[in-house]
């Protein structure tokens, strides 16, 4: 739905400006739930805000996929966003308790690999389904309610058990230009997302045609999930082997190959035959 919000919203005459303002008020329910999210988690459990938000995923995707964008679609993706994001860290918690020191890396990496199948998989289904009607919802509905299944069935130490509750402002003071970092990836990741097929649609290319459309849309959501699914268990398998300091060397290493393919190419990114 990353891509098919701004699709449908673009078919509609609605104006960029709406459209990203759309996108971040997604990023905007992450922001604002994030600094009470731990007391939430500590107080309720991390079982049973998964299930809230993955019941508040459906039904914001429920309610876009029969109302009309953008003006209801602002308060469903502020929530829809509040909700993905308790649930990124309601699960990315749980990895980490469950890892230990000698396999955190390769869990890391496994865990995040199945994060960039699913943003890889997602794009490449519309030209199947078309960005009308209601079927590209259904699918994903199914697809989020589908995540309620193995919470019947998982157990895991709660986090704020090993040692009471966290601030993030502590965590932001602490490291913030690591998190700077993330902000700075997080914005090019949603700009791509959010504009890349409209993009493709104002140059000539036919919203009908959307299997046409999704025109190397689709090739830039392969290539993020074959990164993702490549990098993180090289990166495990060198931190498990030399340690959490050799983490940015392995980040050093990819650029490294890709500075050097682009010399090979004589610094083109694109062919003009």
């Amino acid at each position: 739905t990353l891509q098919l919000q701004p699709l449908l919203m673009e078919a509609r005459g609605i104006p960029a400006w709406l459209i990203g303002l759309n996108t971040a008020s997604g990023a905007c329910g992450i922001l604002l739930a994030g600094p009470f999210l731990p007391r939430i988690i500590a107080r309720l459990g991390g079982k049973r805000v998964a299930f809230c938000a993955i019941l508040t995923i459906i039904v914001s995707l429920a309610a876009m996929a029969v109302l009309p964008p953008p003006y209801w679609w602002f308060m469903f993706r502020f929530l829809q966003g509040a909700a993905i994001g308790s649930l990124f860290t309601v699960s990315e918690t749980w990895v980490l308790t469950i890892a230990t020191p000698e396999n955190r890396g390769r869990i890391i990496g496994i865990y995040t690999s199945m994060l960039s199948v699913t943003f890889a998989v997602g794009p490449l289904m519309l030209p199947f389904t078309g960005t009308e009607g209601l079927l590209p919802w259904l699918i994903c509905v199914a697809l989020v309610g589908a995540g309620v299944v193995p919470l019947f069935f998982v157990k895991v130490r709660e986090a704020s058990e090993d040692g009471g509750v966290g601030k993030l402002t502590d965590v932001l003071r602490r490291a913030p230009l690591l998190f700077g970092c993330i902000a700075a990836a997080t914005l090019f990741d949603s700009v791509i997302i959010s504009f890349f097929s409209i993009f493709a649609v104002r140059n000539g290319v036919p919203l009908a045609s959307a299997s046409a459309m999704l025109a190397a849309s689709a090739g830039v959501a392969a290539m993020w999930g074959l990164g993702g699914i490549i990098g993180p268990p090289i990166a495990g398998r060198v931190i498990d082997a030399f340690g959490i300091n050799a983490f940015p060397f392995v980040l050093a290493g990819f650029y490294t190959i890709l500075t050097a393919a682009l010399l090979v190419n004589g610094g083109r990114v694109v062919k003009t035959t």
